[in-house]
Order: C-alpha cells, then structure tokens, then sequence
C-alpha cells in the first residue's frame, strides 16, 4: 500500500521540464498580453500600422526659457511622453510590412479586446465595487472615532485597545456595511430620500453609538459584579 502511494504521488507530480515549459508559457503569454496593449495605445487604428511611410521624430533642442517652474516641469514631462510615442511609432513602423500587416495588426486587435474589456470591467464592476468600500472604510473610521471617544468620556479609565477589541471592530464593520448598503437601496425605493439622508445618517450614527454605550456599560457592570463576588 505504501508503495502504490508513493507511485501515484510520483505520477501526481509535474516533472521539472513540463514546470519550467508552463512558466515559459505564462511569461510568454505576458509578454504578448503587455505588447499587444501597448501597440493599441499607440495607434489608434489597425491601419495605421500600414503607412509605408516611416516617421522619425525630428531631433529636439533644448531651450532655456524663463517662467515659472511648475509650468515648466509639467510641459516638459508632456513632451517627454509625447517623444516616446512618437519614437516607438517610428520604431514599430521600421518592422517589415509583412510582419506588420500579419502579426502586428493581430496583436493590435489583441490589445484593443484586452482594454475594452478592462474598462468595461472597471466601469461596470471594479470602480462602484472600489467605491463602496471605500466608503465602507470612511463609515467605518468615523463610527470608530466617534464610539471611542463616547466611551472615553463616559468611562476614562477603559484604553483604546478594550474599546476598540475585536468584537467591536466586527460590529462597526458589519453596521459601516450594512449603512453603506441601505445608503445604496434607499433612494431606489424611496422618492425622497435625499431630502432627508442626513437625518438618517445622523439617527443611524447615533443608534450605533447608543447601542455600543450600552454593551459597553453592561460589559462593565458584569465584571463589577464579578469583582465584587470574588472580593466577598
């Protein structure tokens, strides 16, 4: 039984060759992925990777010019950007027309799929995905600081460390979702809504602070109480 074991995790396991070619392949895959993108933004068409004219950028001079320094700096980074398209424009465009018009208009077709479907992917998912959560985090931090120093005041002697324990992070977190959630259903259901968003915010706020005042106050007086048995 041993052995069968040992023979079939043997069989499981990739060989070092069949590794390196799958690394090779991924590496490979990359690279054609980032060229591809990357001759898209260069051009704006598949055509105009077929002008059989070759366009080199003209030799630029520096000149000294007395203005302001920021301005400056933001129009010579612009030209350096602009310098280094023009310049892989007319690098790409000395390839063979052949290889131009076969593997350059493909990867260019590559790399416009690639950008649609990230944008699409940022416009429709990742940027109100990113946008909740970081208003979820600004819930969050507010209702922390908030409750922290409401506890503070009422009861000095606790540190940050025991208002602030795990279970109450969990709570402001769960409550900084759930508001975050509500903010977002809200005004589809009610007409309204944003007449009167700052009152519920503000009522919202002030319930999960109360409701934090009280666990905190019962935490306490439990471990009065415990205290006072063990002391008797």
């Amino acid at each position: 039984m041993e052995e069968d074991r040992v023979k079939v995790q043997e069989t499981n396991e990739a060989p070092p060759e069949k590794k390196k070619g799958r690394k090779a392949l991924m590496a490979l895959v990359a690279v054609i992925a980032s060229a591809s993108v990357s001759l898209a933004g260069f051009f704006s068409e598949p055509a105009a990777l077929l002008d059989r004219d070759i366009k080199i950028p003209s030799a630029q001079v520096d000149v000294m010019v007395d203005d302001d320094d920021d301005e400056g700096d933001e129009n010579e980074e612009k030209e350096n950007k602009k310098g280094f398209s023009e310049k892989a424009r007319a690098f790409i465009l000395r390839i063979p027309l052949v290889i131009r018009g076969t593997a350059g208009v493909a990867m260019w077709a590559l790399g416009w799929v690639i950008i649609r479907l990230a944008t699409v992917l940022w416009i429709g998912i990742l940027s109100p995905i990113v946008g909740f959560l970081l208003r979820t985090l600004l819930t969050f931090l507010i209702l922390a600081a908030v409750i922290a120093a409401v506890l503070k005041l009422l009861f000095p002697w606790l540190r940050f460390k025991d208002i602030l324990n795990k279970r109450n992070i969990i709570f402001l977190l769960v409550m900084s979702v759930f508001l975050n959630l509500l903010n977002t259903v809200l005004p589809f259901v009610w007409d309204d809504y944003r007449k009167f968003r700052n009152t519920v915010l503000f009522l919202f706020y002030m319930s999960v602070t109360i409701a934090a005042v009280i666990s905190a106050s019962s935490r306490i007086r439990k471990l009065k109480d415990a205290v006072a048995v063990l002391a008797g």
